[in-house]
């Protein structure tokens, strides 16, 4: 039982680190389209849309994690 949870907690780590820098790449593609957007109306409007996008799941994910890792310390502080 105790491997069981730990390695679901291992996944959840690699999982976050994943999203957190999808969130990042997102977040930089956001920036960098923004120039772009003045130059070039159409083309980038799908690529910052993108970057917007991929920066809000990332944290909204991020965010999931996080309160489910709170969740996990409540219940042991408890036990």
């Amino acid at each position: 039982m105790a491997k069981k949870t730990h390695i679901t907690k291992l996944s959840l780590g690699g999982l976050k680190g994943i999203y957190i820098l999808a969130g990042l790449l997102g977040f930089l593609g956001a920036i960098i389209a923004l120039p772009i957007f003045f130059v070039h109306s159409l083309g980038s409007v799908f690529i910052s849309m993108g970057g917007v996008v991929f920066s809000f799941i990332g944290l909204i994910i991020l965010l999931i994690c996080l309160n489910d890792e709170r969740k996990a310390n409540r219940k042991r502080d408890k036990r």
